[in-house]
């Protein structure tokens, strides 16, 4: 199960890398064929994002609660503060802004692509 974990984690970089390949696309050539692509790789990683939480939260997360006890729960909370938490990386929040700023500021000329 981990090493499935760990490969949708690889996987979903990918995905990532897709999305900004499609965006790249779609800001050099804004048209309905570029959009369509945009939109299949935001929707693709959606999908397998919410597939994996579902996964972590059924399965790692109930395993975790069984079998960690407090002092695992100490330690893992040690580990993080140590780390960081990908979650909260102030450099890979940055890049999620900026990221979110170039989808939305292609929102309205995507907009009016979209058939009614």
């Amino acid at each position: 199960m981990l090493s499935q974990i760990a490969g949708q984690h690889h996987e979903q970089d990918g995905m990532i890398d897709a999305i900004e390949a499609a965006l790249d696309a779609y800001e050099q050539c804004p048209d309905r064929r570029n959009l369509e692509s945009l939109t299949q790789a935001a929707e693709s990683y959606s999908e397998a994002l919410w597939a994996h939480m579902d996964v972590e939260e059924r399965f790692i997360l109930t395993a975790c609660r069984e079998h960690l006890t407090e002092d695992d729960w100490k330690q893992i909370s040690q580990a993080f503060s140590e780390n960081g938490d990908p979650r909260f990386d102030a450099d890979l929040e940055a890049g999620f802004e900026k990221f979110f700023a170039r989808l939305m500021n292609l929102a309205p000329q995507a907009a009016r692509q979209v058939p009614k």
